[in-house]
């Protein structure tokens, strides 16, 4: 199942991107290069963002005793914040809002999880003025995912003096790109004078390949909980794929 690599369009994240990089070389070099940085990790943060949807519309297939223990907890941590606003504004006024909510939490952590669905209320954002690998790692770690970037695998095609390595490290890259982003914006750096056109298309490429290396992982994920949910429950399965389409070591589509 290849879910999120299926609906990705990197033209949706990249055409602007690419269109200002042909333009790089022309009388406004300054100006592009910093524009891109920014934009570069705009759309990281746009595509990251987006995955909220199909990924909830995904988990309504699943049962609560199938998802991560931290994905409870990140549901869970919502419910907790609805209760306290009903409770500390009315009781009364919420009274069954309140006692839908308590059977809800009570439902997720008992032996009722095993039949018990719920609609999803976390969405994966970047907090308000949050940026960078270390909030990329919190927002994956909500789904149970460590350290997204130590599943990252990127050929490093340029063997730059920075990337010397046979594979990109990404956390260090994102790092980096978001560093630039805020020179460029909170202090009016030149970024052109640190970056030749070619290193500047390189770091394209590499968030090219970043944003597929996501979309592999996402699809891990969601097929690990179709295989957990196909051996907890193998007579009722619905697959979304053909028989011959495999994933991970195993296809709950053809056990």
């Amino acid at each position: 199942m290849k879910l999120f690599a299926s609906i990705y369009d990197e033209k949706e994240y990249f055409d602007s991107i690419d269109y200002l990089y042909n333009l790089i070389e022309g009388k406004n070099t300054e100006f592009i290069t910093n524009l891109i940085f920014i934009q570069l990790v705009i759309s990281l943060e746009v595509f990251i963002e987006r995955l909220s949807k199909p990924l909830k519309k995904e988990y309504k297939n699943f049962c609560m005793n199938t998802l991560p223990p931290r994905i409870k907890i990140e549901h869970c941590k919502e419910i907790i914040k609805s209760l306290n606003d009903k409770l500390y504004s009315s009781i009364e006024a919420h009274k069954k809002d309140c006692e839908t909510l308590f059977l809800d939490l009570s439902k997720i952590w008992s032996d009722k999880s095993i039949t018990h669905k719920v609609k999803l209320n976390f969405d994966l954002k970047f907090r308000s003025g949050k940026h960078g690998d270390a909030e990329i790692i919190k927002i994956f770690e909500k789904l149970g995912i460590n350290n997204i970037f130590k599943e990252m695998k990127i050929k490093n095609k340029e063997g730059s003096l920075i990337y010397m390595d046979e594979f990109i490290d990404a956390q260090l890259f994102i790092q980096e790109l978001v560093e630039k982003r805020n020179l460029a914006i909170h202090q009016g750096v030149k970024l052109s004078s640190q970056f030749s056109v070619k290193e500047v298309g390189n770091k394209i490429y590499v968030l090219k390949e970043i944003l597929k290396e996501i979309n592999k992982i996402m699809d891990k994920h969601l097929n690990g909980l179709y295989f957990k949910k196909a051996l907890m429950n193998p007579n009722n399965i619905q697959p979304s794929i053909s028989n011959n389409e495999c994933f991970s070591n195993a296809c709950y589509a053809c056990i």
